[in-house]
């Protein structure tokens, strides 16, 4: 989660770090409309990293490392929001999307190139295999 912050030189209180990073896990969970997603979210959320040493120090803040604390709920969270992602396709693209759980991480997969948008696309999708290997590489 980018989010260039500049905070006092001298370093911050751990309960004004708290709150901060609190805030960075609450904005994004109201957008959420599964309450089971918000849970998770609430309660499985870590943020680590540079961000807390950062603020500690009063040093620039340039992002927020968030994970999550099991492979369950990061399984759900990506399920969530791969079935909240309706790309507009038009003249018949499909756009498959799903989720491959099997090598223990999870990908979220979209076959497209440019067919994925909001506003969709009249071109029909290319996929890299199929084009010379000079092509290919761009």
């Amino acid at each position: 989660m980018s989010d260039e912050m500049h905070y006092p030189r001298h370093g911050m209180k751990t309960k004004t770090i708290k709150t901060i990073i609190r805030k960075k896990i609450d904005d994004p969970i109201s957008s959420v409309e599964d309450e089971s997603i918000r849970e998770i979210m609430k309660n499985k959320i870590i943020i680590t990293g540079g961000s807390i040493a950062s603020m500690l120090l009063g040093e620039k803040v340039n992002d927020f490392d968030i994970y999550l604390r099991d492979h369950d709920s990061a399984l759900a969270i990506a399920r969530y929001y791969a079935s909240k992602f309706k790309p507009k396709n038009r003249k018949g693209i499909e756009c498959p999307i799903h989720i491959d759980d099997t090598s223990g991480r999870i990908k979220i997969i979209i076959k497209s190139a440019g067919v994925a948008s909001e506003e969709g696309t009249d071109k029909p999708y290319e996929y890299f295999e199929g084009l010379p290997e000079n092509e290919a590489a761009g």
